[in-house]
């Protein structure tokens, strides 16, 4: 017997299913690092952004994410040209290998009897890319993406589409969330919300269930 009634199961992606958060950051380190160098500044300005600044960012969409290092780094482009340069530079690196957070695939296999949605930030092509590179496309449906709604997080619109579509209440979902961005839209949908491995999230984790060092332990501690 499962220690939750879970109806259903909702899942960010980067950092949840795999550790792609420090690759998405390397990414954008590689873009911005292409555009000082090409203006004639020195990549120290990078280095100057605090980690305060980066941590706000994390979970939300590229062009948002763009649009702040435009701003704080003067980078005197559009965003939407430093977010190519970004998914390049990701991509770059994904073809050096990724794989699913150890364990998670059978984990997820004695899950087939609940409902398993994906809710990213990421955007269509880049979120099916990188499940299908870690071989779990076939286990979520439905797919939500940045393009898909109105709203990007820390909005719930996202969870509250995806538990639309499996015929869900929120209340009745179990979101797995890594980022202050998206653990505030998991709660703001209603449903319970397990964090994994947070981040100086103090402010977020008022009302989250319960923390874990990984997906993995979160999912076994559900069904124990």
């Amino acid at each position: 017997m499962r220690r939750l009634p879970v109806t259903a199961l909702i899942f960010d992606m980067d950092g949840v299913l795999a550790d792609t958060e420090p690759l998405h950051v390397r990414g954008w380190d590689k873009a911005i690092t292409r555009l000082l160098r090409e203006s004639g500044r020195d990549s120290e300005d990078l280095r100057a952004l605090s980690l305060e600044e980066r941590l706000k960012l994390t979970g939300m969409p590229g062009l948002v994410i763009a649009r702040e290092m435009v701003r704080l780094l003067d980078l005197g482009v559009n965003p939407e040209t430093l977010l190519d340069l970004k998914r390049n530079a990701y991509h770059e690196i994904l073809d050096q290998g990724i794989a699913a957070f150890p364990g998670l695939l059978e984990e997820l296999d004695t899950w087939t009897d609940v409902p398993r949605a994906l809710a990213t930030s990421a955007g269509h092509d880049e979120a099916f890319q990188l499940l299908v590179r870690l071989g779990l496309a076939a286990h979520f449906h439905p797919i939500i993406t940045v393009e898909d709604v109105e709203n990007p997080k820390p909005a719930p619109d996202c969870y509250l589409l995806a538990a639309k579509l499996m015929g869900r209440r929120p209340e009745d979902c179990v979101v797995i969330e890594d980022s202050h961005h998206g653990i505030k839209a998991g709660l703001a949908s209603g449903a319970m919300v397990l964090a994994v491995s947070p981040v100086s999230l103090p402010t977020a984790l008022a009302g989250v269930r319960a923390t874990f060092p990984s997906t993995l332990e979160a999912l076994r501690w559900l069904r124990a």
